[in-house]
């Protein structure tokens, strides 16, 4: 059964990542492209792994859902070339004025698509963020492999060269990813 809150979610997050489809297709792009599937490799899947490890803990999913929100705030940072980085705690601005390159949304918007005001149970928060993230994947441009899961080792290397190859035919040192990848 699609509830309401379902079918808001779907159509806030259709307009995720557009800016990485339509943005300039230089180097300024192939570096945020995979900049982007770095974090979200090496950050948003962890995320999700604590969510679902909290289904039954109220005050830790509540957290969780506050630091994903950070997150999603951090690419839409990020994707914003433009636009100097606020400081990683930066969901007061974004409550305020809403988002701008991840998905373009008012502030309520993005607060009610992530329930931030409501009180929703673990399991609830749960489905809801893996709703999200699933559809922050599909609208990706490029597949990611989850690197929490063994099996997907091997992927994640082969991805991690693939990368270093759009890296070197758009003429972008790959050392960006290096404070990316020891932050993790």
């Amino acid at each position: 059964m699609t509830t309401r809150s379902d079918e808001t979610t779907r159509g806030e997050c259709k307009r995720f990542f557009e800016p990485l489809r339509i943005g300039s297709y230089g180097s300024d792009y192939a570096e945020t492209v995979i900049e982007i599937a770095w974090l979200l490799m090496g950050e948003g899947f962890p995320i999700i792994e604590d969510i679902d490890g909290a289904e039954n803990d109220h005050d830790l999913s509540e957290c969780l859902k506050i630091y994903f929100a950070e997150f999603l705030l951090d690419l839409d940072q990020r994707l914003q070339v433009s636009m100097k980085r606020l400081s990683n705690h930066s969901l007061p601005v974004a409550l305020e004025y809403g988002t701008f390159a991840i998905a373009k949304m008012s502030g309520e918007e993005f607060s009610g698509m992530l329930e931030l005001a409501s009180g929703c149970t673990p399991r609830e928060t749960q489905r809801k963020l893996r709703l999200i993230w699933q559809r922050l994947l599909s609208d990706f441009p490029i597949a990611l492999p989850d690197p929490m899961q063994a099996e997907n080792q091997g992927a994640v290397l082969r991805a991690i060269r693939q990368w270093s190859k759009w890296c070197e035919a758009a003429g972008i040192d790959p050392s960006f990813l290096i404070p990316l990848m020891k932050a993790v």
